[in-house]
């Protein structure tokens, strides 16, 4: 399963998501949007509901109109943007943005960093709000930049995770929650909704993660809102695991189809004497 967003009135929101966002950190979630091109859209938005614009007081990923990922840092005085690659209409993509100094920005597509952006933008000072699938602010009384497609495993790092991390991710052989479990601020896998009414989810929900050890329901610590979300039973096929559960060792397989990975994983054989 993942949610699905319509492009239109979708979205996810999240208040007082404690705590504030301070550096470094890591943003990341999987998305398969249904069209390369169209308007901005926004995919995770940390910000505060003070701002008068999408762009302002925040830090976010979302798309530009011609499909190209881009990682934003905002606060009232200006914005820095770092560009990743453009997306892949119709197919899983994995999209993350990398803040490990104030002085470097990196938007990574798949795996693969684009240019780094080495202009030096303060963070705001409230970033507690978090919004997906769409930019939220002005006390929510604008929302806009919806986008179209299906969204899972929305994660967030009080860290800046390594290469090496990054690309695990990507590939779908480790599960969010495996990776600096003490630093996983949050984590939504938007994979199955709690009791969900029927197809559409409204001001539903969904089962996430707080510091990645202790599953909470309807907004723990903050006030959680689903709107209008859909459930798809396509997902990108990550490895999902307990992360205090012993490791696996992954194999990983050609894509399938739908161009999502896929991962064949066996228990690690002990050796026993001849």
């Amino acid at each position: 399963m993942a949610a699905y967003f319509d492009g239109s009135t979708s979205y996810g929101y999240e208040a007082g998501l404690l705590p504030s966002t301070a550096l470094p950190f890591t943003l990341s979630c999987w998305i398969k949007p249904d069209s390369t091109t169209g308007s901005d859209r926004g995919l995770v938005r940390l910000g505060s509901l003070a701002s008068a614009a999408a762009n302002r007081e925040c830090a976010r990923l979302y798309l530009q109109s011609t499909g190209r990922l881009a990682f934003q840092i905002a606060n009232n005085s200006g914005v820095n943007n770092a560009f990743g690659g453009t997306v892949n209409g119709g197919q899983w993509n994995h999209c993350l943005g990398l803040y490990p100094q104030l002085n470097l920005k990196l938007a990574y597509l798949n795996g693969t960093p684009g240019s780094p952006n080495t202009g030096i933008r303060a963070l705001p000072t409230d970033t507690t709000n978090l919004a997906i699938g769409a930019s939220v602010y002005n006390s929510l009384g604008t929302i806009d930049e919806y986008f179209a497609g299906a969204i899972a495993h929305v994660a967030i790092w009080d860290e800046a995770l390594s290469t090496g991390e990054i690309v695990a991710l990507a590939l779908g052989s480790a599960d969010p929650k495996t990776i600096r479990p003490n630093a996983l601020r949050y984590y939504n896998p938007l994979v199955t909704p709690i009791n969900a009414p029927s197809e559409t989810v409204v001001d539903h929900a969904w089962s996430s993660w707080n510091q990645a050890k202790y599953p909470y329901i309807n907004g723990d610590p903050g006030s959680q809102s689903f709107v209008n979300i859909a459930r798809t039973s396509d997902n990108p096929h990550i490895v999902l695991r307990h992360p205090l559960r012993q490791e696996t060792k992954i194999a990983f397989e050609p894509a399938a189809q739908n161009n999502s990975p896929i991962f064949y994983h066996q228990r690690q054989q002990q050796g026993m004497a001849s």
